[in-house]
């Protein structure tokens, strides 16, 4: 495809949906540890690696199956099957459009997904595995300039204080949702982004009691909730045949993101 003029060019867009009426992809987690989290006011700007202007500052937490108590390990490597067959299914789609969303014509399966930035990724000491984290973020400001608001609740579904978010190694739940596909010269992947966080336990703190309905009407998106929470998937199963993975071609001008 030849651009159209000497500012534009062509980009292909993917966008990745669930069920007949392409819905948002969003889950609500198990019980399992933030791991690194920089969600303060500012986010992780002026942190490390972070930036140093507001308007590119995100929110951004490590969602992890540490061994820590409360969390729930099988859940945890249920939800992680889940998202790995996610990565799966946006793998094979970049694979059978290569030349549109990365510019290739001849590479294998294995060689796109070895392209992928994986969702979930394994911690290491050295050449020692630790655990396993996936890392959620959303951009502090929204597209008008003004801070976005990310909710962040102790059990009682109470706002926690500013200077008291969520730290590391503390228990929490996450209300996530699939924000967007992203694609450069030698990587792709899906960006997962925070809806709300729910604290269930500080690290120094013994585990409270939660209830059954912790998430219950604490401001959880619609469509998060509104279907019946399907059976586990198995392993290599068809049970996400549902999602649609789909491309489209479109001009941006070459000054805009």
């Amino acid at each position: 495809m030849k651009p159209v003029g000497d500012n534009l060019k062509p980009k292909t867009t993917v966008r990745v949906t669930y069920g007949p009426t392409k819905r948002s992809l969003a889950l609500i987690t198990p019980p399992m540890a933030a791991d690194w989290p920089m969600l303060g006011p500012d986010g992780n700007m002026g942190s490390k690696f972070g930036p140093d202007a507001p308007d590119k500052a995100v929110y951004v937490v490590g969602l992890a199956d540490r061994a820590l108590e409360g969390v729930d390990q099988h859940r945890v490597a249920h939800l992680f099957t889940v998202l790995n067959l996610i990565d799966e299914r946006v793998s094979d789609f970049v694979y059978a459009h290569q030349k549109d969303v990365l510019g290739t014509r001849d590479l294998s399966p294995e060689a796109v997904r070895g392209k992928m930035s994986a969702a979930v990724k394994q911690r290491y000491d050295g050449d020692t595995p630790l655990y396993k984290r996936m890392n959620v973020s959303v951009r502090c400001l929204d597209y008008n300039g003004n801070r976005r608001a990310l909710p962040q609740l102790d059990c009682n579904r109470q706002p926690l204080a500013e200077g008291h978010e969520i730290k590391h190694e503390d228990l929490l739940m996450a209300a996530i949702q699939l924000d967007m596909f992203y694609s450069m010269t030698n990587v792709f992947g899906v960006k997962w982004a925070p809806v709300q966080l729910m604290l269930l336990r500080r690290r120094a703190d013994q585990a409270p009691p939660t209830p059954a309905d912790i998430w219950a009407n604490v401001g959880v998106p619609q469509w998060a909730t509104a279907d019946p929470p399907p059976a586990p998937p198995l392993p290599g199963s068809n049970a996400y045949a549902g999602m649609h993975v789909d491309g489209q071609h479109h001009f941006e001008s070459s000054g805009f993101n």
